[in-house]
């Protein structure tokens, strides 16, 4: 989806269409990379937000992710998201802390690991994990994969270099 069309907006687009059927993915694809942008694209339900200028083989990954119901941020927009501390309050942490279990299941989320992949590093099945996933999500008053990323980010949970790692070791 890009955010600049002539009849309707992309965030207006995003939000219909997932009102419609909520089962789609949307994957916001422009060439903004303004802070502005990014929240309500993801808050009007896009399944992740990536750059015009990505890579091909990038853009591929991030397209299979969202197919599969994964959260895609690129990586420039989330260390941009990350120094904004003015957008990132749309994700800031209520007092109730995250469990020992819950921090180890977010850092290795922020890698870009599936369910199934996390589940397999830390041997627990993957309902487990989507049990974790569920109430840190609750916890932090968040919906997805990418503003989780997001927050862990912002509280130091991980880093973009990891993130940036396990994507080069997937190349």
């Amino acid at each position: 989806m890009d955010l600049l069309m002539p009849k309707m907006d992309g965030m207006e687009a995003t939000r219909q269409i997932i009102g419609q059927q909520p089962h789609m993915r949307v994957l916001v694809m422009t060439s903004f990379v303004h802070d502005e942008k990014i929240i309500p694209a993801i808050k009007a339900g896009a399944t992740g937000y990536v750059l015009k200028e990505s890579e091909p083989e990038e853009l591929i990954r991030s397209i299979e992710k969202a197919y599969r119901g994964e959260y895609v941020l690129d990586p420039g927009m989330a260390r941009k998201l990350r120094n904004d501390s003015s957008e990132m309050a749309a994700v800031d942490l209520i007092p109730d802390p995250l469990t020992t279990r819950e921090s180890d299941v977010l850092k290795l989320m922020v890698t870009g690991l599936t369910n199934d992949e996390i589940a397999a590093q830390l041997v627990v099945s993957k309902s487990t994990v989507r049990t974790h996933i569920s109430r840190f999500n609750a916890k932090l008053r968040i919906d997805n994969r990418v503003q989780a990323t997001l927050y862990a980010l912002r509280k130091g949970l991980g880093s973009l270099e990891e993130v940036e790692n396990e994507r080069s070791a997937i190349v």
